[in-house]
């Protein structure tokens, strides 16, 4: 077993996808090292004691074992500190955060709030075929590591539970919980990534949101919900264009995630409070005549539109019918308006389409994706006996991106937070 100093290990789970461009600057970083264990069976019915993983330190021959993000979040954190980094790696793909956590009958005496969540998971898995063993990273990857001395957790998944995306809400911050209990170390540090967007989500009309768009507010309300925690914004970091051609769900541009994890953890445990962390986030708004006003945190050198004019934003009209929006940045808040409408009283940005979404700092870091209705989710997906997710509004992502259009939306009725008001 490859040595890490006490304290300097950070605990990395779920889907962080490998890529082989770091063979280039692997060189620069031996004190960068990952713990993996064995890829080939998670299907584990009982938790395990032990585990036959090994130690990588990061080489030119070794570098594309390791997870882009790990790699850029490791390197970005070693420059400024210089001291060696552990990864402890349970990270695998397509996994639903149900496979991180304890069996079903555990969390549900725990935790009775979780049923319809486990409910939801069952059926999904009925309906669209997925019987039998099911992988449980937990029993394989994480009870045998649980306890193991971290300085914090590095969390980017929600893929796999965008099918059942209003329940992530409730689930999401009690595997927070559930996991700083199970190491008994405090409420340790987490940082998460709100997801970034893909093809399949581009929406034709305003009104209309993917599964994306709920799943990151989901993560935007758990900053509320659950203490230590923050998250990187990576709305920025998937499809760019019709050269950027990958499968939906892996974004090309992992350098911002993993740097953007990095800033957060070089801030917010190595006291480096100098270095910015953070882009904007929702703090509140306020109908002013024709427009609506938008105030943020977190507005680090002021707010920037990367772009000619800053776009990404709907309104509402007071019949409830949403349009495109013309949105201003006015000092330390965004005006908000549309000429058609008149006495607006709801706004959202990034959700029809968040390739739009161009609103940062100045210190370059994007804002994270909100709406400030509180209108109730309904699921209109409907899960076909091949494992097709489908519902009755198709859309498709750019002409020239290059992916399979079999991606579902839904119909906008709504979201989770009702408050006009809040800090992260």
């Amino acid at each position: 077993m490859v040595s890490c100093l006490d304290g300097k290990t950070w605990k990395v789970g779920s889907s962080f996808d490998s890529i082989k461009q770091l063979q280039d600057d692997a060189r620069k970083y031996p004190h960068v090292r990952a713990y993996q264990n064995p890829q080939n069976d998670i299907f584990v019915d009982e938790p395990q004691k032990d585990c036959n993983g090994k130690w990588l330190v990061l080489s030119e021959k070794t570098a594309s074992e390791f997870s882009g993000v790990q790699y850029f979040f490791a390197a970005r954190v070693y420059d400024k500190i210089g001291v060696p980094i552990g990864l402890l790696d349970t990270s695998r793909g397509a996994q639903p955060i149900e496979s991180y956590l304890p069996n079903r009958d555990v969390m549900l005496a725990k935790h009775p709030e979780l049923r319809d969540s486990y409910d939801a998971y069952s059926d999904f898995r009925r309906r669209t075929g997925r019987v039998g063993k099911t992988k449980r990273a937990f029993n394989a990857l994480v009870a045998p590591i649980a306890g193991y001395t971290i300085r914090g957790m590095l969390w980017y998944q929600g893929e796999s539970n965008g099918p059942r995306k209003q329940h992530y809400g409730t689930i999401f911050p009690i595997a927070i919980k559930t996991w700083r209990e199970l190491w008994g170390q405090g409420e340790f540090p987490l940082f998460f990534v709100q997801l970034h967007a893909t093809p399949g989500c581009v929406m034709e009309q305003p009104g209309l949101y993917g599964n994306k768009a709920v799943m990151r507010e989901h993560q935007l309300n758990t900053l509320r919900r659950a203490p230590n925690t923050a998250m990187a914004v990576a709305v920025d970091t998937g499809y760019t264009g019709p050269e950027t051609r990958v499968l939906p769900g892996h974004p090309p541009n992992k350098r911002p995630v993993g740097e953007r994890l990095a800033a957060l953890s070089l801030n917010r445990v190595y006291g480096f409070t100098d270095i910015a962390c953070q882009g904007p986030l929702y703090a509140s708004h306020e109908r002013a005549a024709d427009r609506i006003i938008v105030r943020f945190h977190h507005i680090n050198a002021g707010l920037v539109a990367k772009g000619e004019t800053l776009t990404g934003f709907e309104i509402r009209d007071a019949n409830g019918k949403w349009h495109s929006a013309d949105a201003e940045i006015r000092g330390e808040t965004v005006a908000v308006t549309a000429p058609s409408v008149e006495c607006p009283d709801a706004v959202r940005y990034g959700w029809a389409n968040p390739y739009l979404a161009n609103l940062y700092d100045g210190a370059g870091f994007p804002a994270a994706t909100f709406r400030t209705d509180s209108e109730e989710v309904h699921s209109m997906h409907r899960a076909t006996p091949c494992g097709r997710i489908t519902n009755a509004e198709r859309v498709h992502p750019p002409a020239d991106a290059g992916f399979c259009t079999r991606r579902a939306c839904s119909r906008i009725a709504g979201g989770t937070h009702g408050s006009s008001d809040w800090s992260p």
